[in-house]
């Protein structure tokens, strides 16, 4: 009797294994899927992250490009008013 329960036993095993391989299987691929779908989403938020980052950058180029003109012409500005200065006051002192 004790060995016919033994046998039974072992074809529930038998039965069982190929559920439980299933299901660890299925698991595993769950995991996988899931790493895979945060790395992807963790590669978009980088992009995200690079591209506020390059239009940061662009801003800030064209707020300097304004800048380097504004002074250039205040720089123009006092070198013509320095120049017309110097010229009036050789021609005033003949």
């Amino acid at each position: 009797m004790g060995m016919h329960m033994w046998n039974i036993f072992i074809e529930v095993l038998k039965l069982l294994v190929l559920p439980i391989m299933f299901l660890i299987s299925t698991f595993l691929i769950l995991v996988l899927n899931c790493r895979a779908l945060r790395n992807r989403e963790s590669v978009a938020r980088l992009k995200m992250q690079k591209a506020k980052h390059f239009q940061d950058l662009k801003c800030r180029t064209n707020a300097l490009k304004m800048e380097c003109s504004s002074l250039s012409a205040q720089v123009q500005s006092r070198q013509v008013c320095q120049y017309y200065h110097y010229f009036l006051s050789d021609n005033v002192g003949c």
